[in-house]
């Protein structure tokens, strides 16, 4: 699948609004941030919303490319696990190992890590949440709404991009149907209108929606974000699907390199800047200063993550091709909270 700039540009830049978020919350609660950063920090909490819209397009649109049969169903989710679950488990031991490293240094205060093997176990299947466990990192919950929806496109993608519009429409409204019934935000269905805005993007990138019938069933998913999500969940999701329609002049190098990082980047910025907080601290009282040194840390540590783990499980899961010998997808998209 050719990659398209402005998803690229997008992911990168929502990467980057969640990481800036949880700098300066964290930052503003224990450095006295100034307010006016503050609040252009916490917009970044919508980068989220923007992921999932993310991955709602780019999902079905790269399995469309690859002419997915759902026979291909275990060999599209061995793919989706190579490439996202050894960075996950990277961060997870890197998270774990900062810890312990923490705790052991002379004059630590706080509190000592105290994990558990079954809290541990649960992370390997994103089961944390329904077990009403605890996150070794405490942005994950989203990847297990991701997996969720690998799940749920894996046996739901035949409808959705079947040459029936009879199938097509019975699957955005089943969708639909499913999100207002199922409140719990523990699973992905709460979140599916997010999502079915990139599905309706897929569709009519893909040529399975003329133009009208395109706006309308945008106006279905908005509404059915507002309902279940709120309006500003709903108005984030509604400008990722304009960025991703019309913002082929978001691009730069820079932001190509951010998009390509951007999954290491959401996996180590939490567990990294909270250590680079604790010692930049040390040197500095100038917050701007402690939020600027802290950014780059975490940069620099997403960088070498993405080289070091990323990019080889994102080789690994390249090289798995649908059996059924037709063309696959050129490249494995990256997850949306990645």
């Amino acid at each position: 699948m050719k990659r398209i700039p402005q998803v690229d540009a997008l992911r990168g830049l929502a990467a980057l609004g969640v990481c800036i978020f949880h700098l300066g919350t964290y930052h503003n609660a224990h450095y006295d941030l100034p307010q006016a950063l503050h609040r252009i920090a916490s917009l970044g909490e919508y980068g989220v919303q923007v992921f999932f819209v993310i991955s709602g397009f780019v999902i079905p649109y790269s399995m469309f490319v690859a002419q997915y049969e759902l026979r291909a169903f275990p060999r599209f989710l061995l793919k989706r696990i190579l490439r996202i679950d050894p960075p996950y488990l990277a961060t997870i031991a890197l998270t774990i190992g900062l810890a312990y490293l923490a705790a052991a240094t002379p004059g630590f205060q706080g509190e000592r890590p105290n994990y558990t093997w079954t809290q541990l176990a649960l992370h390997l299947g994103y089961l944390v949440d329904i077990f009403k466990s605890e996150w070794v990192v405490l942005v994950f919950w989203t990847l297990a709404i991701e997996f969720q929806y690998y799940l749920f496109m894996g046996l739901a993608f035949p409808l959705l991009a079947s040459s029936q519009k009879r199938w097509r429409v019975l699957a955005l409204l089943l969708s639909g149907l499913l999100a207002l019934v199922v409140p719990q935000g523990e699973f992905v269905l709460h979140w599916l209108f997010l999502f079915m805005v990139g599905g309706v993007l897929f569709q009519y990138r893909a040529s399975l929606l003329e133009k009208r019938a395109f706006f309308w069933w945008m106006a279905y998913c908005f509404a059915g974000c507002v309902a279940t999500l709120g309006i500003k969940a709903a108005l984030a999701g509604l400008v990722a699907a304009a960025v991703i329609l019309w913002g082929k002049r978001l691009t730069s190098r820079a932001l190509d390199e951010l998009g390509t990082i951007s999954y290491s980047l959401y996996l180590v910025h939490y567990p990294i800047s909270a250590k680079a907080f604790n010692i930049f601290s040390r040197f500095t009282q100038n917050s701007i200063l402690q939020f600027l040194v802290t950014l780059l840390a975490v940069l620099v540590a997403a960088v070498g993550f993405y080289w070091l783990v990323e990019r080889p499980a994102k080789r690994c899961a390249a090289q798995l091709k649908y059996d059924h010998g037709r063309k696959s997808a050129a490249s494995d998209p990256t997850p949306a909270t990645s």
